[in-house]
């Protein structure tokens, strides 16, 4: 039996699908102004937004991100006109939670 890889993340602009969103956001195929979308349930990564995006998650009750480096921001935002939003909940244990802009 072959483990299945679920791409949970997906570039409505181009109709690439990937497994993280750091993945997406890093891919030469997402342009500026693209879409991002996540499926609903846990995903952990931290996520460093260079591009400006829109990242959505599947609704407030349905996407939750965890930090991988709980002492890392979830998202680190470092580029203008970037949309996050629809996440249940973006979870550190340190001080660091959430979105910060430079």
């Amino acid at each position: 039996m072959t483990a299945r890889v679920i791409n949970s993340v997906h570039n409505v602009d181009t109709g690439l699908n990937y497994l993280t969103i750091q993945a997406a956001i890093d891919a030469n195929e997402t342009l500026d102004g693209h879409t991002i979308v996540v499926d609903a349930g846990n995903h952990t990564e931290n996520v460093d937004v260079y591009k400006p995006l829109s990242i959505f998650g599947a609704g407030v009750a349905n996407a939750m991100i965890y930090a991988y480096n709980p002492n890392d921001h979830v998202f680190y935002v470092t580029a203008n006109n970037v949309t996050i939003q629809a996440f249940i909940r973006l979870v550190a244990i340190s001080c660091r939670l959430g979105l910060h802009r430079l």
